[in-house]
């Protein structure tokens, strides 16, 4: 029977990759949150874009467990436990959190001075993926 550490090593450290992404993207808002010209600071997807990418992964069916990304996984274990209708609850749940998060940095002036709302609002959100992206280790 084959050894599930290695599996488990890389699904660790991609989740752990994910949070690093999302924690960065909170920093560079932060950091044009305070700075006197936001401009110079780069915000892009501010990790919501990279986290979103690094979970769906390359190969994906939507409802399967196809492809290479922690979806799959998530969708695998969301059959084992009973939650997927067609997709697990999880994975659901994620793409909403993305979608609010990218929503939040769409506003005019998103994490600058002239918009302070921004930045709690965003690290809630990554706060709450994480949370969610911690369910299917749990399973």
């Amino acid at each position: 029977k084959p050894s599930l550490a290695p599996r488990a090593a890389v699904i660790l450290n991609m989740w752990m990759y994910g949070a690093y992404l999302l924690h960065q993207g909170l920093d560079h808002c932060y950091k044009r949150s305070i700075a006197d010209n936001p401009d110079v600071v780069p915000l892009g997807g501010a990790g919501m874009d990279e986290f979103i990418a690094l979970w769906i992964g390359k190969g994906r069916i939507p409802g399967t467990a196809d492809g290479y990304g922690l979806y799959g996984l998530t969708q695998e274990m969301g059959n084992y436990f009973g939650t997927n209708d067609p997709e697990a609850k999880v994975n659901s749940d994620l793409k909403l959190l993305y979608e609010e998060g990218v929503a939040a940095l769409s506003f005019p002036n998103g994490c600058t001075t002239d918009n302070v709302d921004s930045m709690p609002h965003l690290w809630g959100v990554a706060q709450r993926m994480i949370a969610k992206a911690t369910v299917p280790l749990m399973q």
